[in-house]
């Protein structure tokens, strides 16, 4: 059964699989009715140019919502991992 992105609510902790490497951040699959767009800002706490410096293609990953889905806007997501909890 498919849900929406709009379904996340803020503080929620998901694990979303990277499925497209992009110069400006990457698309995850959270088994989500859409995939989410997740910018380079929001892959890493530290600044990066490539989203290679954060990520892997088809790598599993916990990320933090930190923003709504309006279903205008994209919704925002922080990476997040046991050392960052």
């Amino acid at each position: 059964m498919s849900f929406g992105l709009d379904s996340f609510q803020i503080g929620d902790t998901i694990t979303g699989k990277i499925i497209k490497l992009e110069p400006t951040g990457v698309l995850v699959d959270f088994d989500a009715d859409q995939l989410a767009y997740v910018p380079l800002i929001e892959l890493s706490f530290a600044e990066i140019q490539s989203p290679e410096e954060a990520v892997q293609l088809n790598e599993i990953r916990e990320f933090l919502v930190v923003g709504n889905y309006d279903g205008e806007h994209d919704i925002f997501f922080s990476h997040c991992s046991s050392e960052t909890l």
